[in-house]
């Protein structure tokens, strides 16, 4: 009997991090347009019309923040930035990741795993990002 609730307990211990955060990432938007964020990883296992492996998802008014706590086990960690392009009669969707990159969350389709937990991140989608996203699209266009 006695082994059966050490292991209970021992079991309890190493489950402990799955249901606490490992590590935070915190997108600002500094654009001035309202932006979705779409926090991804590898362990997630939502699906939106746009994206797989979605952990999260918000809507980030120009000036405010958002954050997620991405659980223990997840790895390449991506946030997927997008917005909708009001131009002339069509509205796409345009879009833009984040990775994790030597330390910090950058634009890239390369993603590493985050080595630890504990860590806090954060990055900020700015005007020249979002017209980065429309001069990528006018250009694929044309």
């Amino acid at each position: 009997m006695r082994n059966i609730i050490l292991f209970a307990g021992l079991l309890s211990v190493a489950a402990s991090p799955a249901a606490a955060g490992c590590y935070k990432v915190t997108v600002k938007n500094e654009s001035n347009k309202p932006v979705s964020a779409f926090w991804r990883a590898l362990g997630c296992a939502g699906v939106t019309e746009d994206y797989s492996v979605v952990c999260n998802s918000a809507t980030i008014k120009p000036g405010d923040k958002k954050s997620y706590n991405y659980k223990w086990g997840t790895t390449l960690p991506k946030v997927s930035v997008s917005y909708t392009y009001k131009h002339s009669n069509e509205a796409p969707r345009l879009h833009e990741n984040f990775v994790y990159q030597n330390g910090s969350f950058k634009t890239s389709n390369r993603s590493h795993s985050v080595p630890s937990c504990g860590k806090s991140y954060s990055f900020s989608v700015t005007q020249s990002d979002i017209e980065r996203m429309e001069k990528k699209h006018n250009k694929a266009k044309h």
